[in-house]
């Protein structure tokens, strides 16, 4: 009989380890002090089994045979490498889900047909007389059966937790063999639920641990900000505890139990100065390492606090995501990931929706990040059961049937990581409701650790409907009032953000937005006001954006051309498409715009002018000074540096000082800006010496020289279709049935592949469509009343042409829409062009007063007849930015980015276009064209839009054979819409009813 069914673990709720042994610290012991130093691999006692395993799958438990069994014939297996999801080695298929389960719900039951792999690992060992032997899984899903040389060792569940097991008795001296079966699904799997892609198998590191038969099993500490150190041991051996201070010993003791020391002149740990000290356990011939920071974390009159100082969390979530592994994520690809964000200025993370790999806290605790660290639970896909479970995602965490899995899952996390300095926060895991499981869970936390407070989100879900009595009782045992996309207006069926901080009970408790700011696709627009009401409101703790990176598989298509696949893209039928392509970086951790925007308002120094044009700077920070930040300026007139030098101003933490501005204003230039930069004055663990921490940029006054007056008028021509204007080399052509502008040519080259046209769409945003397809996008294309806007017409009525002293001046009455619905917008158009062959387009109008909903953009597209090269403006930049996002650009002289890898979003979207742009100048077919305007938008591509809108992988797009120049009067912000959050903030789109009144000029060198 097929053993793993006999035994059915899996399928018991009740069940959720056999033979495991008990929860403790995470750690390795090492030989020597010196040694423990070293990474964990270089321990004698860590016997790694990662590397080639043999692997079999089979798509049911059913056909698996107890390939355990000495003697079993292994000809069928394959390789596999371990670490590694099966799915990522072809086996099984991968899946993109959200939040329903993956899976046939009917709990506690899992389906029968439950897919299965074998791994089976052969090794060499000499187990040592007097020593026992502890089998580490510490990352596998769901569950796992485990052997050894035949015989059963015992069952684990919990995805991104250790497994341990005692192994001492059935090792053998010589060849060993380990088999272990994991089940793509087990009972615990109604709390595996949590927004990936999801794989299976054995995703983190397997190792052997050699341990002293009486060495230390566990070891709890605490260091507060007062300096009181307290140590307690569970060992049957002495143990001598030493504590460091670089290379100086403070303190060392003979531990029995437990031991208390004060250190009288603590150096305090912060994100912002990650200091530690060196805690060193020696038991029974082995020596344990700890790195430690002194730290007490509190909420005080509802302020969240670190060392008595209100902190701020600039947060991201995160998941272990790698495009090529699955869930793997080794030593170096931890330490990359935090290096870029400790360089964005993320001081915090939230470790969503699991704990992550032991050894992330430790680089945590080095390189200075406040760590919500979340339990491995969510049952979200519950919310979907509500006709058969009445309670919804309330119905398993209120039953006692799953106490013992919930308390599991809360346990395994504690005892791993109640020693690591960055973790600040327990969080109860993620989107499974409210009852009375999880309510002891939190008194248990708050009875077990008295350091640290306790979060849960969804107990506030949709709080609104709740009494306030009822929102206490809910409250009473959590630390926070926690919240996911709160918009920031009214007008959705979430509680904006001003109803929540003024609600009476959200004032009672810090509030925290676990989740905000969806950064799926071309997004963060409104990440500089949700700033604003973070440091308005003393109990604002701040917030985790969603979410550090895209997640995706790399697939290759028939052409062997890789790219980037999710939802949709594994052949599966179920799936939330490209939802889970909401990073601040892409799957290979390349930064996005997104997270340049993110950068910049996470800045810990803000750089704002007095009406005097004196400069203010705010030191941001909670403990430091910036002592160890240069801060630069720099003056550029017409992209001519002028001036330089050094601010002398150093604020104390949360202060601002007042300095001179040194710009000598006005300049006689067409552009001038001032650019104030913070950089790192010296080398730190994260960024070298230079590395740009902030930076900010002002417009200066200026006298311009005034362009030459034309004394002379164009010729005018005019025949029954066409008016034709046309001077010294060239020539504008005009119909006179559309009033469009037909033809530009500079010495008889012709510059327009097509007429002007008048334009208000763009390739909507993942946030415009949303993760459903369900938002504006959908209104753009099917409202009745106005039609799909991506094709749009124009009429100009009584379009003439005079002849002035200068000037030829055309123009008429418009109208714009779609054909056979209401018009969008009304106005009057003016063409201008002088004797120089300037041209100047002007309009006059109004958007329509009942259109419901604001419009994406409104301007021009001028179709050219070949790619446009040399493409330079004076605006914000280097990166694309929107009214909504424009935080991290800077005003300056920059060459366009057609190909910015910042706005390259896997899903094709609107990208790369410019805000408040002065000038731009371009080469096309071997003319020069300069267009300047009044702070206009601009986008340079040589995709169609419409294609962009209907592609689902950029590699799919073909290019044009030409560019197509975007002149917008303005394009809306991107906002956060595509899951929560809102639409671009009203000030930032184009509104019903918004008066216009804008013009471009069109110049040919």
């Amino acid at each position: 009989m097929n053993e793993i069914l006999s035994r059915g673990y899996h399928r018991d709720p009740e069940i959720v380890r056999i033979n495991e042994l008990p929860d403790h610290a995470y750690f390795i012991p090492f030989d020597t002090a010196p040694a423990a130093r070293l990474p964990r691999e270089h321990s004698p006692f860590f016997h790694s089994l990662c590397g080639a395993w043999r692997f079999l799958w089979h798509p049911s438990v059913y056909e698996m045979q107890d390939f355990f069994a000495k003697g079993f014939d292994l000809a069928d297996f394959k390789e596999i490498a371990v670490p590694e999801c099966w799915q990522a080695h072809g086996a099984d298929y991968t899946q993109y889900q959200s939040s329903p389960y993956p899976f046939l719900c009917d709990p506690p039951r899992v389906p029968e047909k439950n897919p299965v792999a074998a791994y089976v690992k052969d090794f060499d060992m000499t187990p040592v007389q007097g020593k026992r032997y502890e089998l580490h899984f510490e990352g596998k899903d769901s569950c796992i059966y485990v052997w050894m040389n035949g015989q059963f060792v015992g069952y684990g569940e919990v995805p991104h937790n250790d497994s341990a097991f005692d192994v001492t008795s059935y090792l053998k001296k010589g060849a060993n063999r380990l088999c272990v079966a994991v089940l793509k699904w087990c009972t615990g799997s109604y709390f595996d639920d949590q927004d990936k892609i999801r794989l299976s198998g054995l995703f983190r590191e397997v190792y052997i641990l050699e341990r002293a038969e009486d060495g230390m099993t566990d070891f709890a500490l605490t260091a507060d900000a007062s300096g009181a150190l307290s140590l307690s041991v569970k060992a049957k051996a002495p143990v001598k505890a030493s504590v460091y201070d670089g290379a100086m010993l403070l303190a060392s003791a003979d531990v029995n139990g437990r031991w208390t020391w004060q250190c009288d002149t603590p150096h305090l740990w912060s994100a912002e100065d990650p200091y530690l000290y060196e805690l060193v356990l020696e038991c029974a011939g082995e020596v344990i390492r700890h790195r430690f920071g002194f730290r007490t974390v509190k909420i005080e009159n509802a302020v969240f606090t670190v060392n008595g100082k209100a902190v701020k969390l600039y947060g991201v979530n995160r998941h272990d995501s790698n495009p090529d592994t699955g869930y793997v994520t080794d030593m170096a690809f931890m330490r990359n990931e935090l290096l870029i964000m400790k360089r964005h200025n993320v001081n915090a993370i939230r470790t969503s929706h699991y704990p992550s790999d032991p050894r992330f806290y430790e680089l945590c605790d080095e390189l200075g990040f406040y760590v919500m660290c979340e339990a491995d639970q969510e049952c979200h896909g519950m919310s979907y059961l509500g006709a058969q479970y009445p309670g919804g995602w309330d119905a398993l965490v209120d039953d006692s049937l799953w106490a013992t899995c919930i308390h599991d899952r809360m346990s395994r996390m504690y005892e791993a990581f109640k020693n690591s300095t960055s973790v600040v926060i327990w969080s109860l895991g993620n989107e499974s409701g409210w009852g009375k499981d999880l309510d002891n869970e939190a008194i248990w936390f708050h009875e077990t650790d008295k350091t640290r407070p306790v979060h849960y989100e969804s107990a506030f879900s949709g709080y609104m409907k709740y009494e306030e009595d009822e929102l206490r009782r809910r409250a009473k045992n959590l630390d926070f009032l926690s919240a996911m996309y709160p918009p920031l207006q009214p007008g959705s069926s979430r509680a904006h953000l001003r109803a929540s901080l003024e609600h009476p009970v959200f004032a009672e408790k810090p509030y925290v937005m676990c989740e905000y700011n969806h950064s799926m696709g071309n997004s963060c627009g409104d990440l500089r006001f949700y700033d604003e009401w973070i440091q308005k409101h003393p109990n604002f703790a701040g917030g985790f954006i969603w979410e550090w990176c895209d997640h995706a598989m790399r697939l290759t298509d028939e052409r062997g051309n890789s790219y980037c696949g999710y939802g949709g893209d594994f052949g599966e039928h179920h799936h939330l498409h490209n939802a889970c392509m909401d990073g601040l970086v892409t799957p290979d951790r390349v930064p996005h715009s997104n997270l340049l925007e993110a950068k910049a308002v996470f800045a810990p120094l803000r750089v704002t002018r007095a009406e005097n044009g004196d400069l203010i700077l705010k030191n941001r920070y909670a403990f430091c000074d910036f002592s160890h930040i240069s801060i630069r300026w720099r003056i550029v007139a017409d992209n001519e540096k002028v001036a330089k030098g050094v601010l002398q101003a150093n604020p104390a933490a949360g202060e601002c000082v007042t300095v001179p501005c040194p710009a000598s204003e006005p300049y006689a230039a067409k552009n001038a800006a001032l650019t104030v930069t913070a950089v790192l004055a010296a080398d730190t663990p994260w960024a070298k010496a230079g590395h740009v921490v902030a930076a900010f940029s002002f417009p200066l006054a200026v006298t311009e020289r005034k362009a030459l007056k034309a004394t002379v008028a164009p010729a005018l021509t005019v025949d029954d279709l066409y008016y034709t204007v046309s001077g010294k080399g060239f020539a504008y052509v005009f119909r006179r049935d559309t009033g469009m502008l037909t033809h530009i040519k500079k010495d008889g080259k012709q510059l327009l592949a097509a007429p002007l046209a008048l334009n208000c769409y763009r390739a909507p945003t993942d946030n415009d469509w949303g993760v459903t397809g369900e938002l504006i996008a959908k209104e753009w294309r099917s409202n009745r009343a106005f039609g799909n806007i991506a094709y749009t017409e124009t009429s100009v009525y009584d379009f003439n042409a005079v002849t002035e002293t200068d000037a030829v001046v055309l123009g008429g009455e418009l109208v714009f829409g779609v054909q056979g619905r209401t018009p969008i917008a009304r106005g009057e158009i003016t063409y201008r062009i002088d004797g120089n062959g300037r041209l100047s387009i002007g309009q006059k109008g109004q958007i329509c007063e009942v259109l419901p909903y604001f419009l994406p953009r409104y301007g021009y597209r001028l179709s050219l007849t070949a790619p446009a090269e040399a493409i330079r403006y004076y605006g914000y930049g280097p990166a694309e930015c929107y009214e909504d996002k424009i935080s991290h650009a800077l005003l300056g002289e920059y060459d366009y980015l057609q190909d910015d890898p910042t706005g390259n979003w896997e899903r094709p979207q609107e990208s790369g276009s410019h805000c408040y742009t002065d000038w731009l100048t371009l080469d096309c077919n071997g003319v020069k064209l300069r267009v300047s305007g009044n702070r206009f938008s601009f986008n340079a591509t040589r995709f169609d839009i419409h294609e962009v809108a209907a592609t689902a992988h950029r590699k799919d797009l073909s290019e044009m054979d030409h560019t197509d120049l975007y002149l917008d009067y303005r394009m809306s912000g991107v906002g956060s819409h595509s899951c929560g959050g809102q639409d671009p903030v009203i000030p930032c789109r184009i509104n019903a009813g918004e008066a216009f009144d804008f013009a471009f000029e069109l110049e040919m060198v």
